[in-house]
């Protein structure tokens, strides 16, 4: 018994000092990246960086140019706590995020320039992750689609295991998932759980089309090599 509480009190003490048992950060988003904007604007989302961590952390990050994608003309820029850049896929480093405290982000689409495409979706992806630790991956997605009705929509994603985006879609369904869920291949079901179509997954991403199933609502389930479903999403095909 003595043995046994002891091995137990050593587990406790594992799991309090090694951080793979917990996260460095998470993400906020602020109540403006749910709102609608006018068309004839930039768009800031403004997701807040929290450290939760015992000790002070820096973030790496970049945009994800393979999960990117903007209309002709439109310009993205990204700011964290240390400095701006342009959407170039490169590394970037934050300033540090002291324990307890928070560091701003502000990514900035602008469909407005001189020559560019009057309406459309713009979608960018960035992969933030804890550079002295390693323990925390995240990926935040900014959407904003420019209507001709003249009102534009904006959406941010950020989920530590699954994105799914657009939703609603037209042609393709993009979906960007943690390695660590084992992802093998991804089913489309309909509303009765009929499966329509399912796609092979290499890496931690998979673009779905959809272009040859009906308007309605879907179901898409991801699964493990050994068939096991490790994670589900609805969506909506326009």
């Amino acid at each position: 018994m003595k043995k046994l509480l002891l091995s137990i009190l050593g587990l406790a003490f594992i799991a309090f000092a090694n951080p793979s048992f917990g996260q460095s950060f998470n993400t906020t988003a602020d109540p403006s990246d749910t709102m609608n904007v006018t068309s004839s604007q930039l768009f800031d989302f403004l997701p807040t960086i929290n450290n939760t961590y015992t000790d002070s952390i820096q973030i790496k990050w970049h945009v994800d140019m393979a999960h990117t994608s903007m209309p002709t003309g439109w310009t993205v820029s990204t700011c964290d706590n240390h400095g701006c850049y342009a959407a170039d896929g490169a590394n970037h480093f934050s300033s540090y995020i002291h324990v307890g405290s928070s560091g701003q982000w502000s990514t900035t689409i602008d469909p407005t320039p001189t020559g560019a495409a009057a309406y459309g979706t713009a979608i960018v992806s960035e992969v933030l992750t804890d550079n002295l630790l390693g323990i925390t991956n995240k990926t935040l997605v900014f959407i904003l689609t420019k209507n001709p009705t003249g009102i534009s929509s904006t959406t941010l994603q950020s989920d530590e295991d699954i994105i799914m985006y657009p939703n609603p879609a037209q042609n393709d369904v993009n979906v960007v998932f943690n390695e660590s869920l084992g992802v093998k291949s991804i089913a489309v079901y309909n509303l009765i759980g009929k499966v329509l179509t399912q796609y092979k997954t290499a890496g931690n991403s998979a673009k779905l089309n959809i272009e040859n199933i009906p308007s309605g609502i879907y179901f898409i389930r991801l699964m493990n090599a050994q068939g096991t479903v490790v994670g589900t999403r609805k969506f909506t095909h326009q």
